[in-house]
């Protein structure tokens, strides 16, 4: 158990043979992504065997969260496997996602990640909408799909909710989709409906672009509750 954050890590599995997952990448002056590369090989040993060895754990969880990194044979087989809430953070391996992606729960992803999936270019409000009208049309139930510019959308099966961008400046978008799919996942445990899930994803994600820091310090519950008053 990690003490200082609360975070269990007996699963895990230290490998001596491949660095720690990382990632660089270059911005534009108004905070959108010119340019990234990641060097996530040891992402490659988490395969179904893996996974098998820790099955009681993986079923036992309320919801099951799935990095894009993840070999593809991995991802399909968490797909066919479970029947608790899938949900995804998108990356540029996002495309690893789209065979069976009908089983995913939830998926956050930004304007490029979603273009990758569904061909539609978003460069206003309703392109974003008509993307993600498109993604749930494939399966998905929740989707929040974010850009600097345009603003932010989270669509249910029955319900859409877009916020605009406020920030005077965008500092930064590295780290939005970590910081949106978290608050999902506080939400769903929170039992919040779509309208209180869509305010407080957007408080979490500006939040995070107003900050150069891949994770804010103020993204706590008490944080996120101030948005529910």
């Amino acid at each position: 158990m990690h003490k200082k954050r609360k975070l269990d890590i007996t699963y895990s599995k230290q490998i001596s043979s491949k660095p720690t997952s990382r990632y660089l990448y270059i911005n534009q002056p108004d905070a959108k992504r010119i340019f990234g590369v990641d060097d996530s090989r040891i992402h490659d040993e988490i395969t179904p065997d893996f996974l098998k060895e820790r099955i009681s754990i993986l079923k036992n969880a309320k919801m099951i969260i799935i990095d894009p990194n993840l070999p593809q044979m991995t991802i399909k087989w968490l797909y066919k496997q479970f029947n608790q809430p899938l949900l995804a953070d998108s990356i540029n391996k996002v495309i690893r996602l789209k065979q069976g992606i009908a089983a995913l729960d939830t998926l956050v992803l930004n304007s490029a990640e979603s273009q990758a999936i569904t061909n539609i270019t978003i460069n206003n409000r309703q392109t974003e909408k008509q993307s993600a009208d498109q993604l749930i049309s494939m399966g998905i139930s929740n989707v929040f799909i974010y850009d600097s510019r345009i603003g932010f959308l989270y669509q249910t099966q029955s319900d859409s909710f877009y916020f605009p961008i406020t920030l005077d400046k965008v500092l930064n978008t590295n780290g939005v989709g970590a910081a949106a799919l978290a608050t999902i996942v506080y939400a769903r445990r929170s039992k919040l409906n779509a309208a209180q899930t869509a305010r407080i994803t957007q408080a979490a994600a500006q939040s995070t672009m107003s900050t150069y820091l891949n994770v804010v310090n103020n993204l706590t519950p008490n944080f996120l509750e101030r948005y529910l008053q």
